[in-house]
Parts: C-alpha cells; sequence; structure tokens
C-alpha cells in the first residue's frame, strides 16, 4: 500500500474501525446547521465479471468495490445530507450572468463537505511514517504533534520497502 498510494516522508494515519466508528457514530460531527447522516462500513469485494446475486440484492455502490481491490481492506465513512433544496438561481442587473452562477455554484452545488470531528483528541489514532521517511520529516511531524498538545502514538512502518 505504501508503494501505491504514498511517497516517501509520508504518513498514514491508523484507527482501530470499531473504535472510530463507535466514537464517530456516538459524538457525531460539528454542527453545520444542515441534517446530516453519517454512515460507516467496510467495503464489499464482488467479482464485478462474476457477481454473486446474494450480494448484488443487498448491492450499495458507495460501499462496493471490484475484487482486485480487496488487498485494500477499506472500509469508508459517508457523511450525506438528508434533504437540502437548493434555491433557484436570481440573476440581477449589471451583474454578468457567469459570475452570478459561479457564485451560485460555489455555494449551493459543491462537492464535498468539511468535516469536523467532535473531541478529535479521544480518537485513539496512531501516525505511522512511511518506511523510507527521513529524520527531518519524522522530527517536523513530532513537533506537529507536541504543539498540537494531542497524545497521538507516532510509529515507524514495521515493513520494509525494496
Amino acid at each position: 500500500m505504501w508503494n501505491l498510494y504514498s511517497k516517501p516522508n509520508s504518513l498514514a494515519i491508523k484507527i482501530k474501525y470499531s473504535n472510530f466508528k463507535k466514537l464517530l457514530t456516538e459524538k457525531g460531527l460539528q454542527d453545520s446547521g444542515y441534517s446530516r447522516e453519517i454512515l460507516c462500513s467496510p467495503i464489499s469485494y464482488i467479482d464485478f465479471q462474476k457477481p454473486d446475486l446474494e450480494k448484488v440484492k443487498n448491492f450499495d455502490s458507495v460501499f462496493t468495490k471490484d475484487i482486485s481491490f480487496k488487498h485494500e481492506n477499506e472500509f469508508r465513512i459517508i457523511v450525506k445530507e438528508k434533504e437540502r433544496e437548493i434555491p433557484q438561481i436570481h440573476y440581477k442587473e449589471n451583474m454578468h450572468r457567469k459570475s452570478i452562477e459561479k457564485l451560485h455554484n460555489e455555494f449551493w452545488n459543491y462537492s464535498g463537505i468539511e468535516m469536523s470531528l467532535i473531541d478529535f483528541q479521544t480518537f485513539e489514532f496512531e501516525i505511522v511514517h512511511h518506511p523510507k521517511s527521513q529524520d527531518w520529516a519524522k522530527n517536523n511531524i513530532k513537533e506537529i504533534i507536541r504543539l498540537s498538545e494531542i497524545d497521538f502514538k507516532i510509529n515507524e512502518s514495521i515493513l520494509e520497502l525494496k
């Protein structure tokens, strides 16, 4: 996974799935004024070339990937708005239509939302350095964690990369 999805001096953030799901569903997210639902689930891996009809009955494209990605052993957190009505665009005189549309789309048609965890410091995250991380990068991370005053464990990866 390090070779596929990272570069030297990067890091991984590790947490036990069951603990994360429990804390996230109990504590939730910072209130943003929108009605949101949190969905957490491991990914189901199915063979898209020869789908198992039993698994297809419960098919949810958000939590399903082809079996060729099974090595990722992934889980996803989806935060979705329960309901949001997008108002019509109101054009104004002496204002360019494209500018109004751009502003409207930036405000209403966003592709993602910012997620702020409540009591973030209580989540038992562990930081794992890339196997090829250099000392300066490790020291920078250590200092950032120290300054944040959050007690995250910081460990080296146990893997060796060629």
